[in-house]
């Protein structure tokens, strides 16, 4: 009982999540003692109450606002779309490599460099100065250099890695987002299912209400045992123990779908569509194969990284060969040197001595990577092998998808034909329930009966809702696997584009 009310505890609900957590402590809170059955029912039944408020108390939402909320706000796609364009702009980047450089620098000296010095001549009998020199220089060497690398041998084989390399990020962005549209459907069909067997069971639960009243007016007048009433009780605390597991099935459903839809935390909604069966799905099973293998990101993500790694391959083995560059520069040079002398008299002369120089050139260079120790043609095998690698992923990944298809296919024949079986069974399992709560009397129709009965029912009722959701479920699965867009999904993806590429 501490386990489920720390599990409860831990699910937040757009009424907030200290409301549930008091609802979770008075479901899980153990009834007073020297308590008869029926106050013990009638307590627990007002703890379940003011659990379940937290249920009624959500914003509705169809399946396909449901998927438009998910495709404009799962952060998902702002990852896979952040890592496209990362190598969108490194092919930008190899690209830019055409164009020539600019450059400046002081290849000589430090700029604007100033040097003082100061001598004194003496006679040779003489302590008195007779003239004192200062010099001072200022000398600066500036360049600007013009630099075009226009024979790189690697340039272009990079360039169409980045290139490739960009194309599987942008396949591997639809796959994300095809994978966020199939779990969008299979939380919604989850927690339809759960909200239409919690309502199943609360009717039942209602009428087995019902029945103990009946149960006890029929004792009054001398018909029925005490062991009916007994046994109805019973199954009425086993039917709310199961409303409560069916309301913790249907919380954590709601806070699966919340999750896919990136719904503000605490926030939960509830479908506004009943649990139905899809469409059925028209495409034959090898046609939907071949359509699968033809159309599959996964496919074609892989065949892009292989054609990526071999052009790398190509790249580094290029590396052997020459690179020529054009370079063009020009130099300014000026030199400036003055010198002054003072004389024991007082007198002061200054010599100054300028010059400056301008020089251009132009010039073409080479690099040749003659011998490195083979580590050029070791990364050129390690990007060979990358690229096999990929390829035979490629058809890894063509079996993987076959199976898919095959698998959810499958699933789409076996519950088409449950769900036909399981809907006969529900309507004869509630028109007995029917006849028996009309016609229970305590005798040839007693508790035990009407238990038997309302078993089958809950039953069927389990059976059926299961089986439409698997049906449900291999069809969004076909839609997924053979790579088309359930709805308006494609065009809800088209919509959160312009914001994706403003980040």
């Amino acid at each position: 009982m501490t386990l489920r009310r720390l599990q409860l505890c831990a699910i937040p609900t757009v009424v907030g999540i200290a409301f549930l957590c008091d609802a979770a402590a008075v479901l899980a809170a153990p009834p007073p003692p020297k308590m008869d059955q029926r106050e013990i029912i009638r307590l627990l039944e007002q703890r379940w109450e003011k659990a379940s408020q937290s249920l009624e108390l959500r914003n509705s939402i169809s399946l396909e606002e449901a998927i438009k909320t998910g495709l404009l706000n799962n952060p998902v796609l702002s990852k896979a779309y952040a890592e496209l364009q990362s190598t969108q702009w490194q092919a930008i980047a190899v690209r830019r490599e055409w164009f020539p450089f600019l450059t400046s620098d002081n290849p000589n000296n430090a700029p604007w460099a100033i040097t003082t010095e100061t001598t004194s001549g003496n006679q040779s009998d003489s302590r008195t100065p007779l003239s004192t020199s200062q010099t001072s220089r200022l000398y600066t060497s500036p360049r600007v250099r013009l630099q075009w690398s226009f024979l790189d041998p690697t340039r272009t084989p990079r360039l169409k890695s980045s290139l490739a390399l960009s194309q599987s990020q942008q396949l591997l962005f639809d796959v994300s987002a095809r994978d966020l549209v199939l779990s969008i459907q299979t939380a919604y069909f989850a927690l339809q299912e759960a909200r239409e067997l919690r309502e199943d069971y609360t009717r039942i639960y209602e009428l087995t209400r019902q029945q103990i009243e009946r149960a006890r007016t029929l004792r009054g007048a001398g018909v029925g045992t005490k062991g009916d009433l007994d046994q109805l009780r019973s199954q009425l605390l086993q039917q709310l123990t199961q409303l409560i597991q069916i309301f913790q099935q249907e919380m954590i459903a709601a806070n699966q779908l919340a999750y896919t839809l990136s719904l503000e935390p605490g926030a939960l909604v509830s479908p506004s569509e009943r649990l139905r069966p899809l469409p059925a799905w028209s495409s034959p099973l090898q046609a939907t194969i071949d359509e699968a293998l033809a159309l599959r990101e996964e496919i074609r993500s892989s065949l892009a990284r292989a054609d990526s790694s071999g052009w790398l391959s190509r790249a580094r083995l290029n590396r052997y060969l020459p690179l020529a560059t054009i370079i063009g520069q020009t130099q300014v040079t000026t030199n400036a040197l003055g010198t002054g002398t003072t004389l024991s008299n007082g007198a002061y002369s200054w010599n100054q001595q300028n010059s400056n120089y301008l020089s251009n050139a132009v010039g073409l260079t080479f690099f040749w990577l003659m011998f490195d120790g083979g580590i050029a043609a070791a990364d050129s095998s390690n990007q060979a092998y990358a690229a096999e690698s990929n390829l035979a992923q490629a058809d890894v990944w063509r079996y993987t998808i076959t199976l898919q298809v095959q698998n959810s296919h499958a699933t789409y024949v076996a519950s088409r034909m449950v769900i036909d079986t399981s809907l006969e069974q529900l309507r004869s399992a509630r028109q007995t329930v029917d006849f028996t709560s009309r016609n229970y009397n305590g005798t040839n129709i007693d508790a035990t009966t009407y238990i038997q009965n309302i078993q089958n029912y809950l039953n069927a009722a389990r059976n059926y809702k299961s089986s439409v959701r698997d049906y449900n479920d291999a069809i969004s699965s076909l839609y997924r696997y053979s790579a088309q867009w359930p709805m308006a999904s494609r065009a809800n993806l088209n919509e959160r584009l312009p914001a994706l590429k403003r980040q």
